[in-house]
């Protein structure tokens, strides 16, 4: 919804400029709309980086934020809830959107996937393990996969709450549950324990 609407935005600000350049008594007519059409262009491009529309809206929930944000229809299973912003996780059918929705005390904001940053990528025996975290916040959320299939036993050095959402691969037969959680600190003292073995944070690579 959000990308049809600054399309549309500055479609009518080319169209418009475009007529009152028509009806001016300017000579260099092309030059005018090929520089209209740069700012078009511009504008284009400011409001996909920039989510301006935060300045004057507000919605309900993190649902309604990512709905205006992503096109189509979702399908929202998850909401993690942060400090200042909500990890939202939309099925798909083949694989799942993250989307990190920043919130005010007055309700959520839209929330851009450049904001988004993973920061921590670890794979250790079939358990893969992935940190993001929204901006430069305290916010930090973690999720975990078993590529083993099945549940797993999963705790942390927080003792974080970890919720799940599973999903059946009919090819194989197999289950596989990913879990999410929030943290509001993330160094190298953080640890996960799946199962009864210990994942430390000290190293950002994959191991075998």
């Amino acid at each position: 919804m959000r990308s049809i609407i600054i399309l549309i935005v500055c479609c009518i600000f080319f169209y418009c400029s475009i007529r009152l350049v028509k009806r001016s008594h300017q000579i260099k007519k092309k030059t005018i709309n090929a520089f209209f059409a740069l700012i078009s262009v511009f504008f284009l491009i400011l409001f996909n980086i920039f989510p301006l529309e935060n300045y004057f809206l507000t919605f309900g929930s993190a649902k309604e934020a990512y709905e205006f944000v992503n096109l189509g229809k979702s399908n929202i299973e998850i909401v993690v809830e942060g400090d200042t912003c909500d990890f939202v996780v939309d099925r798909k059918k083949d694989s799942d959107i993250y989307l990190i929705i920043p919130k005010t005390e007055n309700g959520w904001k839209t929330g851009l996937g450049i904001n988004t940053k993973r920061v921590f990528h670890k794979t250790y025996h079939g358990n893969i393990v992935y940190v993001y975290q929204y901006k430069n916040t305290n916010d930090f959320f973690v999720t975990v996969l078993d590529s083993n299939g099945g549940m797993s036993d999963i705790t942390d050095s927080y003792n974080s709450v970890f919720c799940s959402l599973e999903k059946t691969n009919d090819l194989l037969g197999e289950t596989f549950v990913t879990y999410f959680t929030h943290i509001t600190e993330f160094n190298e003292q953080y640890f996960i324990v799946i199962n009864g073995e210990k994942i430390e944070m000290k190293t950002n690579i994959e191991e075998k």
